[in-house]
């Protein structure tokens, strides 16, 4: 339900859009309802680039693991790239699947051999993925350091399990955006 409604809620977009500025318009809470858009406006924008900060290290592993494997001469290669490449979207989980069944599949095509060498070398690439070039364009996309981005995953997957670590990152930009709007609003204050 919730996918056919993201659906049809791109596709009204501009009407609901509308009809919240309608309804900002209207009950203007003593000038507050500015101040909500604006912060609605900020959310959006981190959790869209926090959405394209993964589909640009999904691209990167689809191209170094392709690369990767027609180098070791595996016969689907440009198809297993792209499926690890599409399964790094998913934090953690999408590289662990990914894995499991680009083993299965290498094995059988090439051999158990074949299987063993190709799966360590992408999990070699999967972990620097995970701990260095996953980090560093999140962290460039939502200004956050990358070791924030790894204890944010870290103790979100610890304390909410799967939904933590896909909300972690957000999350932290969303509280860092708001605790820097409030010190430069405590600052331009005080300068008064």
């Amino acid at each position: 339900i919730a996918f056919i409604a993201s659906i049809y809620m791109l596709i009204d977009k501009e009407r609901i859009l509308r009809a919240v500025n309608n309804l900002a318009e209207k009950f203007n809470f003593n000038g507050k309802a500015n101040t909500f858009i604006r912060h609605f406006s900020n959310v959006n924008e981190i959790f869209t680039q926090y959405i394209y900060s993964r589909i640009t290290t999904g691209i990167i592993m689809a191209v170094a693991c392709t690369f990767i494997l027609l180098v070791m001469g595996e016969k689907y290669a440009l198809l297993l790239g792209i499926f690890i490449g599409f399964m790094d979207i998913i934090p953690y989980f999408g590289s662990i699947i990914s894995w499991i069944i680009g083993f299965v599949l290498m094995s059988i095509s090439g051999g158990l051999t074949h299987g063993i060498w190709c799966s360590v070398l992408i999990l070699i690439m999967q972990q620097i993925d995970g701990n260095v070039i996953a980090p560093k364009v999140t962290g460039d996309r939502l200004e956050i350091r990358p070791l924030a981005i790894i204890v944010a995953v870290s103790v979100g997957g610890s304390l909410f399990g799967f939904v933590g670590m896909l909300i972690s990152v957000p999350v932290v930009a969303i509280l860092k955006a708001i605790i820097s709007e409030i010190l430069d609003t405590k600052a331009s204050l005080d300068t008064k």
